[in-house]
């Protein structure tokens, strides 16, 4: 589990800083996953079907968790300022993932294209959404 002495104002600690972004990032992907399956239990729908049915069911329904919390037209549509201060989580999160494991694994190509991504987020300043295009645009591929 996380160490909470290491996170500190004075002294920062980049790997529990890491730490503590990664756990809050897989709580917030199961909660959204659990929401988008209509399950509340995904341990309990893994159990219930077959290996082949899960693997299908993540396929058509990972459409819908990206429409609804990676598009960003369907983001500014969300009702509430938690439910898009979440969405920018898991989109920048998912980026800093690749991010990370492209320096890891000394893939160039991938850093290039997420650095594109990171840089157009960071010229837009307040802008949240300055980067609109197709769907098939804002998709990075590794």
């Amino acid at each position: 589990m996380l160490g909470w002495k290491r996170i500190n104002l004075d002294k920062p600690d980049f790997h529990a800083t890491d730490e503590l972004l990664c756990h809050s990032f897989d709580a917030i992907a199961l909660t959204a996953w659990q929401q988008v399956l209509g399950s509340e239990d995904l341990s309990g729908l893994a159990k219930r079907n077959s290996k082949a049915h899960l693997s299908e069911l993540t396929k058509t329904s990972l459409n819908s968790f990206m429409n609804q919390y990676l598009d960003a037209e369907n983001v500014e549509a969300l009702n509430s300022t938690s439910s898009k201060n979440t969405a920018l989580f898991l989109r920048d999160m998912l980026l800093y993932i690749e991010l990370s494991s492209a320096i890891k694994a000394g893939n160039v190509g991938c850093l290039e294209e997420v650095i594109k991504w990171l840089t157009i987020m960071f010229q837009s300043g307040s802008e949240m959404f300055l980067a609109r295009g197709s769907q098939e645009d804002r998709k990075i591929y590794c």
